[in-house]
């Protein structure tokens, strides 16, 4: 599943929206509203590309840029 926003409810309730894995399906064309009490509970991994990832917080888990590390190839192009 993949979280690509958010919204509130009529009364202020925050919820994600969510697009499935299993097709365009149904009313909503496989996509759903789930709580934030709900993706608390259900939530194994969270995966984001590290780009996404702010640079305080990559030098504190010790992730470097691939730009910095890359060898130039034969015809001048880093890899």
């Amino acid at each position: 599943m993949l979280i690509y926003g958010k919204a509130k409810d009529q009364i202020g309730n925050e919820y994600y929206m969510v697009k499935n894995s299993w097709g365009d399906y149904g009313d909503y064309h496989g996509m759903f509203y789930a709580s934030k009490a709900f993706v608390r509970y259900k939530t194994m991994n969270i995966v984001v590309h590290k780009d996404a990832i702010p640079a305080a917080i990559k030098a504190k888990l010790g992730i470097q840029d691939e730009s910095a590390n890359a060898q130039p190839t034969k015809k001048g192009k880093k890899k």
